[in-house]
């Protein structure tokens, strides 16, 4: 059962030290859906999950955003979209 005080929510404070946020490497589920109009720097890389291994908890992104093809991507862990018809992307990231 999901319960509302499992749900850790960020804005713009939470964000405005700037990543990447080894926070989110903590969570069961990522959502990330925020306007990008600039650059900024990476929520999280591959490097950050590469270096996190086994130890991490996040195993699911879900980028409403999808900012895929755009240069200042927050989420730059894939280079596609998914579709209607194939609905996930598997990130390759590997474990250490």
């Amino acid at each position: 059962m999901l319960c509302r005080d499992n749900i850790l929510k960020w804005d713009l404070e939470e964000t405005a030290k700037g990543g990447p946020f080894p926070e989110i490497l903590n969570v069961d589920i990522f959502v990330n859906c925020i306007y990008l109009s600039s650059a900024i720097p990476p929520f999280i890389s591959p490097q950050s999950l590469e270096e996190a291994g086994t130890s991490r908890r996040l195993t699911i992104v879900v980028d409403v955003s999808c900012d895929t093809t755009n240069p200042f991507n927050p989420v730059p862990i894939y280079t596609i979209n998914t579709t209607f018809c194939a609905p996930t992307v598997e990130a390759t990231v590997p474990y250490v």
